[in-house]
């Protein structure tokens, strides 16, 4: 599977993924602690940088972009992991419709988009 994260609030991160059309779950790293795990965030430097890692099924780290265009980086994510072999588009398809329907019951439940 394949998701992203951000330090960002729900409602940032599912503008941006709107915006780019990115077409994978966002997850929020609200506290830091997966950025800095993942050496793109410290004290050095407050905002993280913008990172892909693309984990494969073992749970190793099969490739890292650190050429991350916002415009441009959903459709990045998706040939990336197609070509590594990580998700087949199919189950990003279904994903994504389980992610905005989550996002909807999330929006009724707290009254905001």
């Amino acid at each position: 599977m394949v998701y992203a994260a951000s330090l960002d609030t729900p409602q940032i991160n599912r503008a941006f993924a709107e915006w780019t059309n990115c077409g994978v779950p966002i997850l929020c790293d609200v506290t830091g602690d997966v950025a800095e795990a993942y050496g793109v965030i410290d004290e050095a430097r407050p905002l993280p940088a913008r990172v892909s890692f693309y984990i494969d099924r073992n749970g190793r780290i099969a490739q890292i972009d650190r050429e991350v265009s916002p415009t441009s980086h959903g459709n990045d994510i998706l040939q990336h992991a197609r070509a590594l072999g990580l998700s087949p588009i199919a189950r990003l398809s279904r994903l994504t419709r389980a992610s905005k329907r989550l996002s909807r019951r999330v929006s009724a439940v707290t009254g905001q988009p």
